[in-house]
């Protein structure tokens, strides 16, 4: 889904001249009005799958994706265009946000290291090898087929989703209790979650379905992480068009195709984020050997090299490139690319992670909040990027990114020094914490018990 996202840009210029619109219109047809559906998407769906379950909620995604991919690709309309890219976006909502939800549900802390590092792996590397595989595609057979791939490989993904499993702690309840209440003949037996009342779609709504909206305007650490969430993807999002723009002109000379390669770098840049992850893994065993809860905040250490990173990244490769920089051979201006790769992953692991653990079973909502800033900014960025640089020029377009990312290149010292007394501040984090406090004091009494044995 994440390649198919990022591969509009490149599917947009090829149509455009087929559907006779701008090159504007075309990005906002094929790019931003995907990532549109995907932040309206990201609101409800999260509350839906904390409260009705996971799985099903899996199954209509990847299925309506097939569909509104199959129609973008058969339907010689820029109406079915619109159409079938917003309901992909929202489509694509759902195992954007709520696998968090699964995260907390399956892992404990130490296992979701590498959990929400795959995850987030392969969702990058997805955004960096879609302007790849979507040039190539079109360039070979069509842009249509893009998307008819996409309906192939949905649809698969929809009938595998038929073999997952629930892994909603309530919805697992609920089952078992329904079927105890079958054996026992007795209607009054009920699930410790539903005392106080049946769910209605009213209080549905009041009480769950605006969740990830209440997170973004009343929890601070939420909009931080919003903030910083968004600048790294719109970044990404820009760079689709940018990159071509770069390396097509002298003295590079790439041609359309050879230019999409590279986000090659990006994609190396993004693999080489597993170093840190091996740092985290040995604090968390460190904390555990002394029977200590590891903090959200211990898992920001590698976001204090990412976030310079970046910034560092991007005038490196502002100064490397043409049009004013001519002497410079391009694999010096990949080094850049790479930087940038590296702390893209990172922002989104570390962000994300940190919402997982911070919120717990409320985690989908908490990422469906930072995933609404980012796909907002991602879905603006393609539409002046293309004017943004052949005006400004390379050079001085990405030394004004390179600027805006410098300006947050400490944020991770505030995340150390603030982190805990925001996370404090949130009911829900509050509610996260004492659940975790319990579940420590129960892993110490188990380790205690081994001790004494």
């Amino acid at each position: 889904m994440t390649a198919i996202s990022s591969s509009g840009t490149a599917t947009a210029e090829s149509a455009r001249e087929e559907y006779g619109i701008s090159r504007t219109l075309a990005y906002f047809a094929f790019v931003t009005i995907y990532l549109l559906g995907q932040t309206i998407g990201g609101i409800f769906c999260s509350p839906i799958s904390e409260v009705f379950g996971r799985r099903t909620i899996y199954i209509i995604a990847a299925t309506a994706f097939c569909i509104f991919s199959a129609i973008v690709a058969a339907v010689p309309s820029l109406i079915a265009v619109f159409f079938g890219r917003f309901f992909q976006g929202v489509a694509a909502a759902i195992p954007a946000t709520v696998a968090f939800g699964n995260f907390d549900d399956m892992y404990n802390a130490e296992h979701r290291i590498w959990v929400v590092y795959l995850y987030t792996i392969l969702g990058m590397l997805g955004l960096a090898l879609g302007p790849i595989y979507s040039t190539y595609i079109t360039s070979s057979i069509g842009w249509r087929w893009v998307y008819y791939v996409s309906t192939i490989v949905m649809g698969a993904s929809a009938v595998a989703c038929f073999f997952t499993k629930e892994s909603n702690a309530d919805q697992i309840l609920d089952k078992i209790v329904k079927q105890i209440r079958e054996e026992a003949g007795n209607e009054n037996i009920r699930p410790g979650h539903a005392e106080g009342g049946k769910l209605t779609v009213a209080s549905f709504a009041q009480d769950a379905l605006f969740r990830p909206l209440e997170f973004l305007v009343t929890d601070p650490l939420v909009f931080f992480c919003a903030v910083l969430c968004a600048i790294a993807f719109g970044l990404i999002y820009g760079l689709t068009e940018s990159l071509t723009i770069v390396y097509t002109a002298p003295p590079f000379n790439f041609s359309q195709n050879s230019s999409s390669l590279a986000f090659i770098a990006i994609a190396i840049g993004e693999m080489l984020n597993v170093l840190p992850r091996f740092y985290d893994a040995y604090i968390y065993k460190k904390y555990r050997k002394t029977h200590r809860r590891i903090l959200p905040e211990s898992k920001i250490t590698s976001f204090a090299i990412a976030a310079p990173s970046l910034a560092i990244g991007l005038w490196l490769f502002a100064w490397t490139i043409p049009p004013r920089v001519t002497n410079i051979p391009w694999p010096v201006s990949m080094i850049g690319l790479i930087m940038v790769g590296f702390s893209l992953n990172d922002f989104s692991y570390v962000l994300f992670g940190y919402a997982t653990d911070s919120y717990g079973q409320y985690a989908a909502s908490a990422v469906s909040a930072i995933s609404l800033t980012r796909t907002l900014t991602a879905a603006v960025f393609p539409l002046f990027t293309y004017q943004m640089y052949t005006g400004l020029g390379s050079n001085v377009a990405t030394s004004i990114l390179a600027a805006v990312a410098s300006l947050f290149a400490f944020t991770p010292f505030l995340f150390l020094s603030y982190g805990q007394r925001l996370r404090h501040r949130s009911k829900f984090a509050v509610n996260n914490e004492q659940a975790l406090e319990v579940e420590n004091s129960h892993m110490k009494d188990a380790a205690d018990d081994e001790t004494d044995k």
